[in-house]
């Protein structure tokens, strides 16, 4: 009665119409698996194959990556396969272009999802994500996620005695906030007094000049986001209003607004000024020596940068990576949704009160 529900062969885009490192597709469906096959002939002897696909007319569509997903494992309960692709327009359309051409009907993501019984919460929740990722490593990890990596490392721990499950939820939370930045992207504020610099160095940052610069103080009166990037993680950087002693009531009105916007970022980089003087009190923080290239006196302790030359900015990337994800990668299973580091800060408490039942219960609803 299950598989009598799902279509001969479908085809899900997982990732989006957009440039992006790699894209991705679902092939479901009762023939999934027989088609994969056909397609890869090392599919039947090997797990993965890297290969050229190619039309009806021997003509290249594109170089893949392809594996398929056996029907215990497949989130519609039937035998799946996966192609990922170089990412980009052209190349996605190329691909589905060929699946269509050989019979597959393109459904959704939420359609998938609809039929694919056999995601769980965490799964549901990098499919969700999906859509807006931008990066390939962010791609890469959620498409893990999608095959249940999160839920086989919660099963495992389950299994352990209470010694060991403590040890393993431990591992698991200090990867939380590296997982939380790569699955939704990070946000980081530049903060400084008028005129020290913060446009520039945001356009450096993320690699367009996306804030207007002037030698005028008080260019910026408003929040300013400008996306990018840091490796694999997707950021926002957003350029601020310059902190002035006496404001004018505009420039007060943007304080206002800066005031809120401090505790919303993931890293706050403090250009010319002490974290203690910002008017909200920021979770993470970085304090900068502004426009080092004019040789002007660096506090100590303070990173020296210039958005002007570049001078520092690749070691302040990797300081921001280095408080918001807490040393740690994702190389490793991780939380990457605030409910799932909840969920596991709770079963921690739990387990500490002795309470094995109550921690299990909390597990099982991270993946339910």
């Amino acid at each position: 009665m299950r598989r009598s529900v799902l279509p001969k062969l479908a085809v899900t885009p997982l990732t989006p119409p957009r440039p992006a490192g790699i894209g991705a597709v679902a092939v479901w469906g009762l023939e999934a698996g027989g088609r994969m096959r056909r397609w890869f002939p090392r599919l039947a002897r090997e797990p993965l194959v890297v290969a050229r696909l190619e039309d009806d007319r021997a003509e290249l569509v594109d170089e893949v990556v392809a594996f398929c997903v056996p029907p215990e494992h497949a989130p519609t309960g039937c035998e799946e396969g996966e192609i990922n692709f170089h990412g980009g327009v052209m190349a996605r359309a190329r691909v589905c272009a060929f699946l269509a051409a050989q019979g597959a009907e393109e459904v959704s993501l939420e359609g998938y999802a609809a039929r694919a019984l056999r995601l769980d919460g965490a799964a549901r929740e990098a499919l969700a994500l999906l859509p807006s990722a931008v990066t390939a490593g962010q791609t890469a990890f959620l498409l893990r996620q999608v095959r249940g990596e999160l839920r086989d490392a919660i099963a495992a721990l389950r299994e352990l005695d209470a010694e060991g499950c403590a040890r393993g939820l431990s591992d698991l939370l200090s990867r939380a906030r590296a997982g939380i930045a790569l699955a939704g992207g990070m946000r980081v504020l530049v903060v400084g007094p008028v005129n020290s610099g913060k446009s520039t160095l945001v356009n450096r940052l993320c690699g367009v000049e996306r804030s207007i610069v002037s030698e005028v103080p008080g260019t910026t009166r408003d929040l300013l986001e400008a996306p990018g990037g840091i490796g694999d993680y997707p950021v926002v950087f957003v350029d601020s209003c310059g902190l002035s002693a006496r404001p004018k009531a505009i420039e007060a009105l943007g304080a206002e607004r800066l005031r809120a916007e401090i505790p919303r970022a993931d890293c706050v980089l403090c250009l010319g000024i002490d974290p203690p003087a910002l008017p909200a009190r920021p979770a993470t923080a970085l304090v900068l020596g502004p426009k080092a290239d004019l040789g002007g006196a660096c506090p100590a302790g303070a990173l020296p940068v210039s958005g002007k030359t570049g001078l520092g900015i690749e070691a302040l990337k990797t300081a921001i990576l280095a408080v918001v994800c807490e040393g740690r990668d994702c190389s490793f299973p991780s939380p990457f949704t605030h409910r799932q580091r909840g969920l596991l800060e709770a079963a921690v408490g739990k387990l500490a009160g002795g309470d094995r039942e109550g921690c299990d219960v909390l597990l099982e609803e991270i993946t339910a």
